[in-house]
């Protein structure tokens, strides 16, 4: 029955990472199209970008993309892995300086 069990969490790591890879997969076409770059090799990319964010969240990951697609970090002359690598420690920069200002907006908040 253990053998059963790890099958089966194992085949809901494999779907939940095929569901991940096909999120960036859609999140970089569109900023292929919204940069106006000729699309080259987008499944390395993809593997790249999961490979070095592996411990973020796909959501953030997706946010990121297009944000930076929309220009929000600057103009991109030449969509690439390191551009979205870029992009996505831009938008942690920003996660992590909103956070910072909640804890001081108020730091005694819930220490009664």
């Amino acid at each position: 029955m253990s053998n059963l069990k790890i099958s089966q969490q194992a085949s809901e790591v494999a779907i939940q990472n095929f569901k991940n890879k096909e999120l960036v997969k859609k999140s970089i076409a569109l900023a292929f199209e919204r940069t106006n770059t000729t699309v080259f090799n987008i499944e390395n990319l993809i593997e790249d970008v999961l490979r070095e964010f592996k411990h973020k969240d796909i959501e953030l990951i997706t946010k990121a993309i297009k944000n930076g697609s929309l220009g929000l970090y600057g103009k991109t002359y030449k969509l690439s892995t390191q551009e979205v690598c870029i992009w996505i420690r831009e938008y942690q920069k920003e996660l992590d300086k909103l956070e910072k200002s909640k804890s001081y907006a108020n730091p005694y908040d819930g220490q009664y």
